[in-house]
């Protein structure tokens, strides 16, 4: 779900390339990880979600939450059937990877610094993204959901528990 375009500073922040720009994110997203993961069906929702709009989402869904305002992560953590995720970090280079039953959905969101323009910001978002990949992958092939913060480049594993059936 995201209703914004890939912008040049995208590209060395985030898994998008030239070819990309300029087109809906969420559609490259779908694209990028259906050719990562073949196993899955991927839905691309291209709109600015509100309480009036928000999708229906079939029981066995896992949405991952990478929304940078406040309003979108409340919607998203108040849905209860199905598995969310929800993954964030600021410009102080302080992540979280945190599933529904533990997260408390932050304050409004307010920094004049966009962490894209930071030139750290390449390294730390792609080691955030591959934190983030193993954890969905986790939770896809064996069920575990792990959670972690990480801090400055230092990764703490802070929670992980199975599903039972």
């Amino acid at each position: 779900i995201d209703n914004d375009i890939v912008e040049d500073r995208n590209l060395k922040t985030q898994n998008y390339l030239m070819e990309h720009l300029g087109k809906p994110k969420s559609e490259m997203t779908k694209m990028i990880l259906s050719r990562t993961i073949k196993k899955l069906s991927y839905t691309s929702i291209n709109k600015r979600i509100t309480k009036d709009n928000l999708p229906k989402f079939e029981n066995d869904s896992l949405i991952i939450d990478c929304f940078d305002n406040s309003e979108s992560r409340e919607l998203l953590y108040n849905i209860k059937n199905v598995s969310v995720l929800h993954a964030g970090f600021n410009p102080e280079f302080i992540g979280e990877i945190i599933w529904n039953e533990n997260y408390s959905v932050p304050g409004k969101i307010t920094s004049p610094i966009d962490i894209c323009t930071l030139n750290a910001a390449g390294s730390f978002i792609r080691m955030f993204s591959a934190i983030l990949s193993n954890v969905v992958i986790d939770y896809i092939d064996e069920n575990i959901k792990n959670e972690f913060i990480i801090k400055k480049y230092q990764i703490t594993k802070f929670y992980m528990f199975e599903i039972s059936n």
